[in-house]
């Protein structure tokens, strides 16, 4: 069976070089597919093929220009907090970032840091090495780092961070004999925003 349905995909992909395309029964009584004519067959009339040309989308980030990579004089840039794949306990939704760049950065060239949430860069931007973002919703969230210049090309990125906001409640008491966590008072939801750049 897998032999006809790969035939009939070939068959379907290479019709511009057959002419013309038949289904039979072999002598088993099993459907086959074939380019030559048989006593039992008849011809099948095939639609013709559809294309696709996709849109360019430009990218989500700003791109690094090839003059700036020349320039760029940064060794490293890491995320320090929160810890990848970590839980982090906060019941309003905040969440500190704390990041390390070396060498230190260059205000002097209108570098600054910018910052991405969940894959969407966030237009907050600044000079600290660290940012507040509040109003998160509990789950899973991924954090990454960018050195921008003036012009908002990347000149570096961190790799990126994922940690898990969670929220204490009843359904979430921890088991006996785990560590306990200060309660902290309920919030109420807010769209997410950053703060501290």
């Amino acid at each position: 069976m897998r032999k006809i349905i790969v035939f009939c995909l070939l068959a379907v992909f290479a019709q511009p070089v057959l002419a013309k395309l038949y289904k039979c029964k072999d002598a088993e009584g099993n459907t086959v597919y074939t380019d030559e004519p048989c006593a039992d067959g008849k011809e099948l009339k095939l639609p013709p093929l559809h294309t696709y040309t996709p849109v360019i989308i430009p990218p989500a980030f700003p791109t690094t220009n090839e003059a700036d990579k020349k320039a760029v004089t940064y060794e490293s840039l890491k995320i320090l907090e929160p810890a990848n794949d970590k839980p982090v306990y906060n019941n309003t939704g905040t969440v500190t970032v704390s990041y390390q760049l070396k060498p230190s950065l260059d205000t002097s060239q209108g570098h600054q840091f910018s910052i991405a949430l969940d894959g969407k860069q966030l237009k907050t931007k600044g000079v600290t090495n660290q940012i507040q973002l509040q109003n998160l919703d509990r789950g899973s969230h991924s954090v990454q780092i960018f050195v921008v210049d003036k012009d908002n090309g990347i000149l570096l990125s961190s790799p990126t961070v994922t940690f898990h906001l969670r929220q204490e409640s009843l359904l979430n008491t921890p088991l006996p004999g785990s560590p306990q966590k200060a309660p902290q008072a309920p919030s109420v939801p807010a769209a997410p925003r950053a703060t501290g750049l």
